[in-house]
């Protein structure tokens, strides 16, 4: 069935009815409705619809659209994304699922939900006469009184620096203008950049993504102008966290293209530096190390320092997961100058509390503490939510091994709040690994089972799933679960895959277990192995390595010598841990600014 079969002149006035699935779309009068409903559709919009619901299925190629939908235009592959989710948009109003039109990729579009077709006499000919007139009459009316565009340049600006400057949630108001879908659509692309910017700074992605779509959808034209090359490359950024990498790639796609177009270089290097971070997204780090040592070296010859510090600072994840060890600390340590300098808060947060790791894997707990303080204060200083988990994770995630077991459990859990209200996609891992240690330190094995037990139903890296199952096995043996303790252990000890701490803790759950099960000559047999590769600066699993050492000697084969040197051991050791306890108590009133941060956000 094609679009002319839709009308014929004899004898009567023939209009259509599409199902899909349950839903009925009646098409005549020049309009589709659904239960006698009109579906709000611009003219293209609705041509798109009609092709789809005539197109028995098949799929749709972008050149058939394109010349369809643009006769004797010619307009870039935007413009039909943008009819296409005006499209799906007006298809989900209906309560049909949101991917009824699918990207049958190198093909086109396809309506995925079988369709069927009956027809309804309706009207005698002559009126068809007469609403083709009424209609012609109508656009000429609407052409006529096309709006204006209103926001100025100067206005835009104005918002923006008010959203930089007070970041938090606020209505924002075009300085007395109305903006609705009536309006010019560059105003309404504007509005929506400027809803999207700010939720996007207050952290919540999903209604930034929202508002930024929408202006899209509203900006019906092929003209590159600076707010739709700028919505592209946020809408971006945020994707960066999200699973859906091939809208990531269209996002980046289009900024780039726009801002070629307009011979943006700052939004073009900005691109870039996007694109590094999805290779680095799904592990390409070879691929981000060459295109951000080139945008280094541009940025060297062009003496600019903003763009040096930005190579510099996303340099430095790919050097470290490539493990170029001295490569990764010289680029955090340039990042941090440059940040210092210029100043940007943002990234001198981020290099101060990637060097506290460092220095914590160095032992220099008082430095990695201090330093960890400082990537706190300036988020704090920042007051952007949307960076505010970057410098606040090198404060929590520190807490736990330095023995602030209280104030861990209270910020950790306030982390993976913050980021269950902001952003669902992305679960914290770390940080909710390091509750469950500080729930079983605490004995509060319960809790750190229903923790650990939803991070192994999540998709995780075979380093993080190693590490689960072997907390998992050590709790199961406090919950007196020997069975399920000595299994998952067993499978963590024997895994060639596993790095040496978390062999620790899975072979000391495993030790333990099988002494409960009767069977100490293994366990004896796995204490061993343990003995030399324990470490002191490992908190969390030696501490469990010396409770094993103590059982070995005092039920398994007694001891009394051997057991006294190792309770000397571990009450030495407790008395270390409790200095650098001391020595590492956090700023009282920088731990007060962050309560008050920290309830202003969540509520």
């Amino acid at each position: 069935m094609t679009l002319q079969s839709i009308f014929v002149s004899e004898p009567h006035f023939i209009f259509m009815i599409y199902s899909l699935n349950h839903v009925q779309f009646e098409v005549k009068n020049q309009q589709i409705l659904v239960a006698d409903k009109v579906i709000q559709l611009s003219p293209r919009g609705h041509q798109c619809l009609l092709l789809f619901l005539t197109s028995e299925n098949q799929i749709l190629s972008k050149d058939f659209l394109l010349k369809t939908l643009w006769e004797n235009v010619i307009v870039s592959d935007d413009s039909l994304f943008k009819v296409i989710q005006e499209t799906r948009k007006a298809l989900r109003s209906t309560g049909l699922n949101e991917d009824v039109i699918t990207n049958v990729y190198g093909k086109g579009y396809q309506l995925q939900a079988p369709v069927t077709a009956v027809s309804q006499q309706s009207f005698k000919p002559h009126v068809i006469g007469v609403l083709v007139l009424c209609l012609s009459v109508a656009l000429m009316i609407a052409l006529i009184k096309e709006p204006q565009a209103q926001v100025t340049d100067e206005v835009f600006k104005r918002q923006l620096a008010a959203i930089e400057s007070n970041p938090q949630p606020q209505n924002l108001v075009f300085e007395g203008l109305t903006i609705d879908h009536h309006s010019h659509p560059s105003d309404q692309l504007k509005l929506a950049y400027l809803h999207g910017l700010e939720r996007y700074k207050s952290g919540d992605y999903d209604r930034s993504i929202a508002h930024l779509m929408a202006g899209i959808d509203a900006y019906d034209k092929g003209a590159s102008v600076p707010v739709l090359a700028d919505t592209y490359l946020l809408l971006s950024k945020m994707y960066i966290y999200r699973s859906d990498k091939e809208s990531l790639q269209y996002f980046l796609d289009q900024a780039e293209f726009h801002y070629r177009a307009m011979n943006d270089q700052t939004g073009i290097t900005s691109t870039a530096i996007s694109r590094a971070r999805y290779h680095q997204s799904v592990y390409q780090f070879t691929e981000s190390i060459v295109l951000l040592e080139n945008i280094l070296n541009q940025a060297k010859i062009n003496k600019d320092a903003y763009n040096q510090m930005r190579a510099w600072g996303n340099l430095a994840y790919s050097y470290q997961q490539t493990h170029q060890d001295n490569k990764h600390v010289q680029a955090l340590e340039q990042a941090l100058r440059l940040a210092l300098e210029i100043p940007d808060g943002d990234y001198a947060a981020y290099a101060y509390g990637a060097l506290s790791q460092i220095y914590m894997e160095q032992a220099d707990f008082v430095k990695a503490m201090k330093f960890a303080q400082q990537a706190l204060k300036f988020v704090l200083e920042q007051q952007d939510t949307n960076n505010f988990q970057q410098g606040y994770s090198a404060f929590y995630n520190l807490l736990q091994e330095l023995g602030h077991h209280e104030l861990a459990q209270v910020h950790l859990q306030s982390a993976i709040e913050i980021q269950a209200q902001f952003n669902q996609e992305s679960l914290l891992v770390l940080a909710e690994i390091n509750l469950a240690k500080v729930n079983i330190t605490l004995g509060d094995y319960d809790q750190a089972n229903e923790l650990l037990k939803k991070l192994q139903a999540v998709d995780l890296t075979t380093k993080e799933q190693l590490e689960v199952t072997a907390l998992l096995a050590l709790n199961s043996y406090y919950r007196q679960d020997n069975i399920t303790a000595y299994t998952e252990a067993k499978r963590v000890f024997e895994s060639t895959e596993v790095d040496t701490q978390v062999l620790l803790i899975a072979g000391t759950a495993l030790a333990l277990s099988s002494h409960q099960l009767e069977r100490n000559d293994e366990a004896i047999k796995i204490f061993n192995s343990l003995q030399p590769i324990t470490n002191p600066n490992w908190f969390f699993a030696h501490t469990q390595f010396l409770q094993l050492a103590e059982i070995v000697f005092t039920k398994i084969t007694p001891d009394e010598s051997e057991r006294n040197k190792w309770v000397e051991a571990k009450t030495s050791y407790t008395q270390i841990r409790q200095e650098i306890k001391n020595q590492t108590q956090p700023d009282d009133d920088l731990i007060n600014d962050l309560g008050v941060y920290l309830e202003q956000i969540m509520n």
